[in-house]
């Protein structure tokens, strides 16, 4: 009958309606109904999946927004990306220089693991590499790890990745690198989002370092002054 599935549609409706993302609705058969029963579960897990993710990425950039040395902050966003997005690694990419559009820009690689500048990578604005791109069109490019020339502990050469660009206002200052880990599937609309979010809070906690520790010489260079001074 049909109103057994109607009736089953319905509460599990208002469990969604009241937050709960565990309950499914069983899928009998291959009709009309049963796809709809499919759909509304897939549904359900995706918005899970959202909620998790955007409840971590809360607490991630709370701790981001409480680190004091740059380094700190480098370290905490490649460590924290893998709770907020999933089974990923990642790597965060800093530029030496302006992202001018003419000549070679060097970029600083932290990796996390090692505690601090795990090696440099040579960029033209100008060149068809998947960081190039992001950086020049501020939008996060989807490529595989080979294509981005890391250490290939990051993740196998096909291993399906993300290049989300680094801005302050619109200044590239570098590159979130997100590498699947583990599977092959490619990045979904929510993983995006995740990412995207992300590399704004860890663009706007680097900032801030800047701003604290250009404050901090600031200071310095005053008590000196006076000092000198009498």
């Amino acid at each position: 009958t049909v109103t057994r599935p109607l009736a089953e549609l319905a509460q599990g409706a208002r469990r969604l309606g009241a937050g709960d993302f565990d309950h499914t609705i069983p899928v009998r058969g291959r009709d009309e109904l049963a796809e709809v029963a499919g759909a509304f579960n897939w549904m359900t897990e995706s918005l899970r999946q959202s909620f998790e993710g955007l409840r971590t990425l809360l607490e991630s950039t709370t701790r981001l927004a409480g680190v004091a040395r740059r380094e700190e902050v480098l370290r905490l966003a490649v460590d924290e990306t893998p709770h907020v997005v999933g089974d990923v690694r990642c790597a965060v990419l800093l530029l030496e220089t302006g992202w001018n559009g003419e000549g070679e820009v060097l970029g600083r690689l932290w990796l996390g693991e090692g505690g601090g500048v795990d090696g440099t990578v040579s960029l033209r604005p100008d060149s068809d590499h998947p960081v190039a791109r992001a950086l020049s069109d501020r939008e996060v490019v989807t490529t595989h790890a080979g294509a981005l020339g890391l250490p290939t502990e990051l993740g196998d050469a096909e291993a399906p990745s993300l290049v989300v660009p680094l801005l302050a206002g619109r200044e590239p200052r570098g590159a979130l690198l997100v590498i699947r880990s583990g599977e092959s599937r490619a990045f979904g609309e929510t993983e995006l989002m995740l990412c995207r979010t992300l590399a704004n809070h860890l663009s706007i906690a680097l900032q801030l370092r800047e701003a604290h520790e250009q404050l901090v010489r600031s200071e310095k260079l005053r008590a000196v002054g006076e000092i000198a001074a009498g």
